[in-house]
């Protein structure tokens, strides 16, 4: 099913209107973090991705799965990273390597990575897997353990079952009226728990996996429910979101789920 869904978005409209619509909102990004609910997200966790590449020798081999616009495989290239982007849709892998001219930029999936056995030192995906139903998961994380090399690691995102953001309920409501509407809709997400996780990634193969969090409820909420005010909310509780996460309680109600895992050495 995974390979039929990773080849669904080589023509999906929803995938040809984001490759519209994701370099401008990664423009407000450079320009406001606090603008968007997205452009706060992904102020807070590009950190955390910087934090694990800046943790890797200069070279070292890095494959951003599902890059998108490339709005990453910057980050990766100028710390000296022989980073690679994968991306199965034609428009948004056109717009990646217009954005990343220096970088190579391919096709293909998470189901069907173009590298040798133990060739890649770190994998991420960011926004990818959620879209994917558990058996499919499974599927990628075997190929992905493939590729990395002992001691590897992988880093994605999730969607977090119990995130205080209450999105599963926002989707929920904006994919029926998107059937109403006859919209392009978005593709369907799954909701995890770090527990469900942890247990997906022992199955599939992995050995440790660290769990990090970022943006909790009440921030995301306020740009739903007070868009005028929500980039000032925003803004004034950052420092607070900050500390919440250094405990480790927060994590499994962070609006984004991320996970780190490695491969046994």
């Amino acid at each position: 099913m995974g390979m039929d869904i990773a080849e669904k978005a080589r023509h999906d409209a929803y995938w040809d209107s984001e490759a519209v619509r994701r370099p401008g909102l990664y423009r407000e990004l450079q320009r406001d973090p606090f603008a968007t609910s997205f452009s706060f997200g992904r102020y807070k966790l590009h950190p955390i991705l910087e934090r694990a590449l800046r943790g890797l020798e200069k070279g070292a081999c890095v494959v951003d799965i599902g890059c998108g616009t490339g709005a990453q495989l910057s980050m990766s290239h100028d710390l000296g990273l022989a980073v690679v982007g994968l991306e199965p849709s034609i428009d948004l892998r056109t717009v990646a390597q217009r954005l990343n001219p220096d970088v190579p930029v391919k096709d293909g999936s998470v189901f069907r990575l173009p590298f040798d056995d133990a060739s890649v030192d770190f994998a991420y995906a960011i926004e990818v897997l959620r879209y994917f139903p558990c058996a499919d998961r499974l599927n990628a994380y075997q190929e992905i353990l493939r590729v990395l090399k002992p001691g590897g690691r992988f880093f994605f995102t999730m969607s977090n079952r119990y995130a205080l953001d209450g999105f599963s309920v926002y989707f929920a409501v904006r994919s029926l009226l998107s059937r109403l509407w006859s919209a392009a809709r978005p593709p369907g997400t799954y909701f995890v728990s770090p527990r469900q996780l942890r247990g997906e990634l022992r199955a599939a193969g992995f050995g440790d996996t660290e769990f990090l969090g970022c943006v909790l409820g009440p921030v995301r909420i306020a740009y739903k429910i007070l868009p005028r005010w929500s980039p000032r909310i925003a803004s004034i509780l950052d420092p607070l979101d900050d500390r919440l996460f250094k405990a480790r309680w927060a994590v499994p109600f962070a609006g984004h789920l991320v996970a780190v895992a490695r491969r046994p050495s």
